[in-house]
């Protein structure tokens, strides 16, 4: 008896041994996947461009979209028998229309909307969704905005995104992969903190692990860091489209067309090859092509006259690249000859302005930046069009 006690004794020591080891474990080393939640999901917004019966044509159009500025890919259909030049994808149906329109400038006048749900509610993901509007949210305390950051995840054609909105247009953006599977990229300023957040992926998502966003300093200010830790071989490209920075996720080319394992495909339109597509009359098709340039350029008036006002080299050289892109935009666009005129004269006050916040401008910014901005508003006269929203 006295044995059997002690072996009794021997065993409930040792039971309440492993519980607590198993308890202080507990503490010191917590389940990290446990207490994360996963990444809000949405539907996304992608324009069908053109589809051909050689992938060496699909590739070739879809470099020429992608040198516009648009995020263009390509992806099979049909089982193989045609590749489909692809842009996207975008959380908003504003972004989705604007390069709907820059695509007809382009004379790709019939790219096609359409809807990707792929990983919209998927297994696993929560019932909240962040809308991502395309318009700022509704003012807080003291007539200030919120500067917490919103995310979603969208799927367009096997490929997924993490977009991340920013309260304000970022002016500085760095991408780096500091390991193999890690990718970083910092936006900023990030004016308020901002706490860890951590997100992981949707059941059946497997181009991308684990998600987090945070404030990090760094040399070039405060800026918000989001770190993706995904498989060794997921490409990735960074993208920004006004407040909003997307980090696209795609598998090498060798494996383009794998499809999400979660998905629900979307719908694709097939273009009507044989539909005639009327011209117009050339006037109103360059007015109708300009109309947003001259708005565009509206809108960055103040920000070039803020700038060489207090000429910091970081806020120098964000207008600066949203100038040469106005640049590039203009370069693509033709003018009838009635209209060649007003046109040169606009391309001037672009060039002006661009001039007018390069680092090497040794002259007096203020008033460079005035003649740009006289000539543009005579340019903006000519077309009839308003200057500024």
């Amino acid at each position: 008896m006295r044995v059997q006690y002690q072996r009794h004794l021997a065993l409930g020591l040792a039971v309440i041994v492993v519980l607590t080891a198993g308890l202080l474990l507990g503490q010191w080393m917590p389940g990290r996947s446990a207490g994360i939640r996963t990444i809000p999901t949405g539907a996304s917004f992608n324009l069908a461009v053109a589809r051909y019966r050689h992938s060496g044509e699909a590739n070739a159009v879809a470099a020429n979209v992608q040198a516009s500025g648009l995020p263009a890919f390509t992806r099979t259909m049909n089982n193989g028998a045609w590749r489909q030049v692809i842009v996207g994808p975008y959380v908003s149906i504003d972004e989705a229309e604007s390069a709907q329109r820059l695509l007809a400038r382009r004379g790709f006048g019939r790219a096609r909307m359409l809807v990707d749900e792929s990983v919209r509610r998927t297994p696993g993901a929560e019932g909240v969704i962040v809308e991502v509007a395309s318009r700022p949210g509704p003012l807080g305390p003291g007539g200030s905005r919120p500067a917490a950051p919103a995310v979603v995840m969208v799927a367009a054609a096997g490929r997924v995104s993490v977009v991340i909105e920013l309260p304000t247009e970022p002016r500085h953006l760095q991408t780096r992969r500091p390991e193999g599977t890690v990718l970083e990229v910092d936006a900023g300023p990030a004016t308020t903190a901002i706490a860890l957040q951590e997100w992981t992926a949707p059941d059946g998502v497997d181009l991308i692990n684990l998600v987090s966003v945070e404030r990090h300093e760094g040399l070039s200010g405060t800026s918000l860091r989001t770190r993706v830790t995904m498989p060794a071989l997921t490409q990735s490209n960074v993208r920004v489209v006004g407040r909003r920075v997307y980090i696209d996720f795609w598998r090498p080319e060798s494996r383009a067309d794998r499809v999400l394992r979660a998905s629900r495909p979307a719908p694709v339109v097939e273009e009507d090859i044989e539909e005639d597509v009327p011209e117009g009359n050339p006037e109103d098709i360059y007015r109708q092509a300009i109309a947003p340039v001259v708005t565009r350029v509206g809108e960055i008036e103040p920000f070039l006259m803020s700038a060489v006002a207090s000429p910091a080299p970081d806020v120098l050289a964000a207008v600066g690249k949203t100038l040469r892109a106005v640049q590039e935009w203009i370069g693509t666009i033709d003018a009838p000859s009635d209209s060649a005129s007003s046109h040169d004269a606009l391309v001037e006050s672009v060039r002006l302005a661009v001039q007018a916040v390069e680092p090497e401008f040794a002259g007096d910014r203020a008033a460079q930046a005035r003649l740009a901005v006289t000539q543009f508003h005579a340019a903006a006269t000519t077309y009839q069009l308003p200057a500024t929203n």
